[in-house]
């Protein structure tokens, strides 16, 4: 995160998710600007129920008969998890919440997971959920969206940056 500062514009506020490595991601991240950091429950990861920790070869031979989630998401979550639908109500609501907080134009941080973050973009992109493994997000990456409302209320979102990390700038190899 702190090789990335060049490319963050100096935001009025920044909110994690309260899991650990997040939090700490946002607190390197926040530490240059001053600015405080927001934890939530709502940007926390996508609860995997049985398949955490596991690879998808490992999943696909201890629960062969619950793959769904992998193919149509929006009618199957990980066996004993959470849906995607349930992550994206979860933080759809959240990031509504900041833009009504926020005034326009400003720059907000959101340091979360890459499952939250494939499910919400999809919906702010008019993706299909099952499209979400499309989108790759690597660990320590910065995603950009600028986000607005149109006329009628419905909040518009253009995609600037997709998973810029310190690999694809040539500083780790």
């Amino acid at each position: 995160a702190t090789h990335l500062h060049s490319l963050i514009p100096h935001p009025v506020s920044i909110y994690s998710s309260d899991l650990l490595r997040a939090r700490e991601t946002a607190d390197t991240i926040a530490t240059p600007f001053s600015t405080p950091v927001i934890a939530s429950h709502d940007w926390r990861e996508i609860d995997f129920g049985d398949f955490e920790g596991l690879t998808y070869q490992e999943i696909e031979t201890r629960y062969p008969e619950h793959l769904g989630f992998f193919t149509e998401p929006d009618r199957y979550a990980p066996l004993h998890g959470e849906s995607l639908p349930d992550v994206v109500q979860r933080t759809q609501s959240a990031l509504t919440h900041i833009l009504h907080e926020q005034p326009s134009s400003q720059n907000i941080i959101i340091v979360s997971h890459g499952g939250a973050f494939r499910g919400l973009l999809c919906t702010l992109l008019g993706m299909p959920l099952r499209r979400q493994w499309q989108l790759r997000i690597d660990i320590a990456s910065i995603t950009a969206v600028d986000l607005s409302f149109d006329d009628d209320g419905s909040l518009l979102a253009t995609l600037l940056l997709l998973n810029m990390s310190e690999k694809y700038m040539g500083m780790v190899q």
